[in-house]
């Protein structure tokens, strides 16, 4: 069993990070959503990930029927509110920075479809490391939220047209 806990985990990837962006600065605004971005992939890999136990050879648990896991929710709805809405919350940012940071996304379904890819990546490393749940309403859940974070780039995006208009 190997256990890896946040901060040690942290510190590489965030050298990593400054030696990667040292030669890539063009203007401060990108900067800024760059980092604000990075930023938030640390915070989804610490909530979804750490700490980190890796086991060779333990019971691993999936649930491939969607809402089977929701329904169970029903009887206990703080955890529900925070299950479900946590699981939404999560990924709306990454539905409003893609759209910002990269033209290439900056389409529903591109934005949709890379919400739910990395939410399955999530899942699928999540099943590898036998220490927590993978779950299709979580992939459900996240993909709804990347959704909800487009449409607020979308928002912001019509307010910021009128500002400059």
């Amino acid at each position: 069993m190997i256990r890896i806990d946040f901060p040690t985990f942290l510190l590489p990837v965030l050298a990593l990070w400054l030696y990667w962006r040292r030669n890539k600065f063009r203007e401060a605004g990108r900067e800024l959503w760059m980092n604000l971005f990075f930023l938030y992939g640390l915070a989804v890999t610490y909530v979804t990930f750490f700490p980190l136990t890796i086991r060779v050879s333990a019971a691993r648990h999936v649930n491939m029927i969607p809402f089977v896991e929701m329904k169970w929710l029903l009887y206990r709805p703080l955890v529900a509110v925070l299950n479900l809405g946590g699981n939404v919350v999560m990924f709306a940012p990454l539905g409003f920075f893609l759209p910002i940071l990269w033209a290439r996304v900056r389409g529903f379904w591109k934005t949709a479809g890379i919400g739910m890819l990395l939410s399955l990546s999530i899942e699928f490393l999540q099943y590898l490391t036998a220490d927590r749940e993978a779950d299709i309403d979580d992939v459900m859940l996240n993909t709804t939220g990347a959704i909800l974070g487009y449409w607020l780039y979308l928002l912001w995006n019509s307010i910021q047209k009128k500002a400059e208009a």
